[in-house]
């Protein structure tokens, strides 16, 4: 039994998206859950973006929006997953529904359905956190790919395995609010992987078996712009903000074994001004593996460190591995 007079709340990330954001906004817009919210926050976009979103808002009570100052850092430049992960935390702060759910503007989805159902699934199963659908790539020249998480439809037991091993975009979930109070987010990368997380950490999560949502794929995203250290340095931000939080567990020393083994056998390069800014963040908190990393002189026990964090991580993968098979 579904009681449609609980909100879900729906926070759309916008920059730039000028071409896609109307058909984002629509697909929420035609979500037969009525009881719906959509917050849009503007990273600053300097194209016709917010002429769009302004427009929807005054046609739609059910449109809110804001937009987030996009400062100047001299010299180093501002860090995209941060910005990303600010307007999420400012979204959710705005939020009023009891359910949430996360979409970029230039995605959008494909099942008018999707809401209705997944909150029937939550609401019928208090245990159950989260509730997500498969989805499918799509390009702009017609191409389209299926992403099938978990075809079987089943509970996922072993949350901790899927962390390590399989990727679902946050904007296929719909995921109960209090998953995500102020006092358990992380302190600087709530974006997708921050978020996913969070969920998969909560307990019970619950895949569908529609293909539900349509993620745009861009050739000159600025993710694809990051080479593979620069992807890699932010990952262990994001170990970085994990083990801040809530410690270090098995599973997450395994699952980021690789990319601090990948920093490490490249570590010459990491006090190259591209990656300044990342090392110049990572300082001001705990555990900070990319300052030990890039720092050219290096004590014994600055050494020692680096080579004790490395097999702990290495512990962790082998026993996760092993762990596996039984």
């Amino acid at each position: 039994m579904i009681d449609e007079n609980k909100m879900i709340s729906v926070i759309m990330v916008s920059y730039n998206a000028a071409e896609y954001i109307g058909q984002a906004i629509e697909s929420c817009l035609n979500q037969t859950y009525e009881e719906l919210e959509l917050i849009i926050g503007d990273d600053g976009s300097n194209d016709e973006s917010l002429d769009i979103i302004v427009d929807y808002t005054s046609r739609s009570s059910k449109i809110s929006y804001f937009i987030m100052d996009r400062p100047k850092v001299f010299p180093y430049g501002v860090i995209g997953p941060m910005r990303v992960s600010n307007i999420i935390k400012e979204g959710l702060k705005r939020a009023k529904g009891q359910y949430v759910a996360f979409i970029s503007a230039d995605d959008y989805y494909i099942d008018n359905d999707k809401f209705r159902r997944e909150v029937c699934v939550l609401e019928n199963d208090r245990n159950v956190v989260s509730c997500f659908s498969n989805y499918k790539d799509v390009w702009d020249d017609g191409r389209e790919q299926i992403k099938d998480i978990i075809p079987d439809n089943k509970f996922v037991k072993n949350r901790y395995l899927f962390w390590c091993n399989g990727y679902c975009h946050i904007s296929t979930f719909v995921t109960r609010i209090e998953v995500f109070a102020e006092n358990k987010l992380l302190d600087r990368l709530c974006d997708d992987t921050g978020l996913l997380y969070l969920i998969l950490r909560s307990g019970k999560y619950v895949c569908e078996d529609e293909i539900a949502f349509a993620y745009r794929q861009h050739s000159d995203s600025v993710t694809k712009s990051f080479d593979n250290l620069e992807l890699d340095i932010i990952e262990l931000m994001l170990f970085q903000d994990i083990i801040n939080r809530y410690g270090l567990s098995l599973s997450t020393g395994a699952r980021f074994f690789r990319p601090y083994r990948h920093c490490l056998q490249n570590r010459n390069l990491m006090s190259d001004i591209k990656y300044r800014k990342y090392v110049v963040e990572s300082n001001a908190f705990n555990h900070d593996f990319i300052g030990l990393l890039a720092e050219k002189k290096k004590s014994v026990r600055d050494r020692s460190r680096i080579t004790l964090y490395y097999l702990c991580l290495a512990f962790c993968r082998v026993v996760y591995k092993f762990a596996r098979v039984l």
